[in-house]
């Protein structure tokens, strides 16, 4: 029988694993990313043996006349699909609106103040 600390580091390199797959993944989608954060419950250290993992994507202004978010969710929801990584949910905004929001009390508010910077594009 595992013991309760092997259990728990075994979920957490199964998280990571998870994590580091997909957010390679996103950045090799093709899509002009500016940030990658994780929020919800794995970011606020409340996971449950239900929890997914969840991405918000901030993509950069400059390719909002080339895809909508709503497609941009898409397409990352399937790369991510066919790689095999699951339990991830991701959503997807552009920079000028998700920091507009982030000012709000909106979900972009909780993302911005309490989730954990995944990746960020270098000047």
């Amino acid at each position: 029988m595992k013991r309760i600390e092997e259990t728990r580091s075994s979920r957490t390199e199964d998280f990571m694993r998870t994590v580091d797959k997909a957010v390679n993944v996103i950045l090799n989608s093709g899509l002009d990313v500016e940030k990658i954060y994780l929020f919800g419950s794995y970011a606020y250290g409340e996971p449950n043996e239900e929890s997914d993992i969840d991405l918000y994507v901030v993509l950069s202004d400059e390719s909002k006349p080339r895809i909508r978010a709503i497609d941009a969710m898409e397409k990352i929801g399937m790369e991510i699909f066919k790689s095999d990584v699951y339990n991830v949910e991701v959503l997807a905004g552009f920079e000028g609106d998700f920091l507009a929001r982030a000012s709000l009390p909106t979900m972009e508010k909780t993302v911005f103040d309490k989730g954990v910077t995944l990746y960020e594009r270098t000047a």
